[in-house]
């Protein structure tokens, strides 16, 4: 077992303070949780059970939609309910991973206060008002943060936990080529060694439905290329997918921000990512949506929700005005914008020709 820092046995010191006088926790990931959420939910919940009596459960608003997701949750066995199915009056102190306050992209009830935060994106002003929160915008997954509190928690890490860290901080960094420090490097390479290698891949190659490629599809035709800029307006689509394709399309060799829009549940969903060394993608989507909805994130990647109707867009199809918006932020006078893919009806199609045994 990893010997725990003095900064983390002191942190989790503060967190379980914080706690102190709660009979029953509820621990909230984002809406839509994503591994690193679902693992850091996870960790904490262990936390709390390890070092306390207290009844600790986790909930989450939206959907898993996301096969891979869906297969963290299903093969981690990771307990977690529905904040509809929840009695939230049963709950006398509420912890949020890998979101905060006032971000809009959780369940948290208006007006509460949680007694704890942890998050790894860059602090909001209401989260300021926990009794404890630790949020550090400079690692690359919350998970990682997490990794300090099983530590000092002196937490045996089983097989189990370590997958779902392992997976949250893989998934976050995007195999740790994404927004990476040496923490999250040395959580990585802590968790790959005790994780179960059979049960990852059950989850990164996940069987996908017929109705996942048929979205992909949509998502490929609805997209546009503006002067290295690539939008896709993907209609109804679940937010897991739109995510999806955001980071798809930021692999195009042309494109250097990637904008994805997507229908569900009366919102529009949006997913920002982008190449640039530098930029700030939180503060881009946040102008992007402006006052119409909630956004947030940081450095290369970034969501927003914009509820429907949105009576300030006025007759205004809001995915032509979150459009509008970004390209003229970005100075991109191509408005317009060519198709990713050009169309072929009429012409052949020449192949190339692979070597033999290809």
């Amino acid at each position: 077992m990893a010997r725990p820092t003095i900064s983390g046995e002191r942190r989790l010191r503060a967190l379980l303070q914080a706690l102190e006088g709660a009979q029953r926790v509820l621990v909230l990931t984002h809406n839509n949780p994503d591994p690193d959420g679902l693992s850091s939910a996870l960790a904490l919940q262990k936390v709390i059970a390890a070092r306390t009596d207290l009844r600790v459960e986790i909930g989450y608003g939206g959907i898993i939609g996301r096969t891979e997701n869906q297969a963290m949750v299903e093969n981690l066995r990771i307990d977690l309910i529905h904040f509809n199915l929840l009695d939230k009056d049963s709950f006398d102190a509420y912890a949020l991973v890998d979101t905060q306050p006032g971000t809009g992209n959780n369940s948290l009830p208006e007006g509460t206060v949680p007694r704890i935060v942890i998050d790894h994106h860059p602090i909001r002003r209401l989260t300021r008002k926990a009794l404890f929160h630790d949020v550090r915008h400079d690692l690359g997954a919350t998970a990682t943060m997490m990794s300090e509190y099983v530590e000092a928690a002196g937490i045996k890490v089983d097989a189990t936990l370590a997958t779902a860290l392992f997976y949250g901080i893989k998934s976050e960094t995007q195999n740790l080529v994404r927004s990476v420090t040496r923490k999250d490097l040395r959580a990585y390479l802590r968790y790959f060694a005790l994780a179960d290698r059979s049960m990852i891949g059950r989850i990164e190659h996940a069987p996908v439905s017929r109705n996942y490629f048929e979205m992909l599809a949509r998502a490929i035709r609805g997209a546009r290329l503006h002067d290295g800029v690539a939008v896709a307006r993907m209609g109804r689509a679940s937010p897991d997918m739109v995510a999806e394709c955001a980071d798809l399309f930021l692999r195009l060799d042309e494109a250097r921000w990637a904008l994805c829009m997507g229908r569900f549940h009366r919102a529009l969903f949006l997913s920002l990512r982008t190449k640039e060394e530098g930029a700030d993608a939180g503060v881009m989507i946040q102008k992007v949506v402006g006052r119409d909805g909630s956004a947030g994130g940081h450095g290369l990647m970034a969501g927003g929700m914009v509820p429907l109707p949105c009576a300030s867009l006025g007759t205004a199809k809001p995915e032509d005005e979150m459009v509008t918006r970004f390209l003229k932020l970005l100075h991109v006078k191509e408005r317009v914008g060519e198709p990713l893919v050009r169309s072929s009806r009429g012409r052949g199609v020449t192949l190339p020709v692979l070597a033999s045994g290809s």
